[in-house]
């Protein structure tokens, strides 16, 4: 009886070991190129001021969190939102991590451009980090699913009140 035990604990072990689902295969080269790309072609879109093909990066139903404000959804929306950001000139990404498994992967890096905010006369130097979780779609490309950033600068210091 002792033997059957073993036996039929012996049989459960090897069942539960080689019935264990293995890990989607991490990000190939070709992947990673393909998210090097699509950052890439988010800096050169967005400073081109090609609004629509830049918000086409993201997946239909794509989100952006921006600082200071509401969550932005869809490509449509995405587009609007493009369009009343404030003027910006020298615009650079730069990744720091690229990891993901399977159709998910996400970017870690920092970027900086140069804004002239609302009612500002001049430009103002803004630098800060972003996270990018990019999703491969049915048809294989990689599209951007949700994106954040924010900045690294303090926020101003409020106007003294007037007396």
């Amino acid at each position: 009886m002792r033997a059957l035990h073993v036996a039929a604990l012996a049989g459960l072990t090897v069942l539960a070991v080689t019935c264990r689902p293995t890990a989607p295969a991490g990000l190939s080269d070709a992947d990673r190129a393909a998210i090097k790309q699509g950052d890439d072609q988010w800096v050169q879109l967005t400073s081109a001021k090609n609004w629509a093909a830049a918000a086409q990066l993201y997946s239909t139903d794509g989100l952006i969190l921006p600082p200071n404000g509401p969550t932005i959804s869809g490509q449509s929306a995405i587009e609007s939102w493009l369009r009343a950001y404030p003027p910006f000139s020298d615009f650079t990404l730069e990744q720091i991590t690229v990891e993901g498994r399977g159709d998910l992967a996400y970017v870690h890096g920092r970027y900086s451009l140069m804004v002239t905010p609302p009612g500002a006369s001049a430009a103002t130097r803004d630098e800060g980090k972003y996270v990018v979780l990019w999703k491969k779609q049915a048809d294989g490309q990689w599209r951007a699913a949700l994106g954040i950033f924010n900045s690294d600068l303090p926020l101003p210091a409020p106007e003294p009140p007037k007396r």
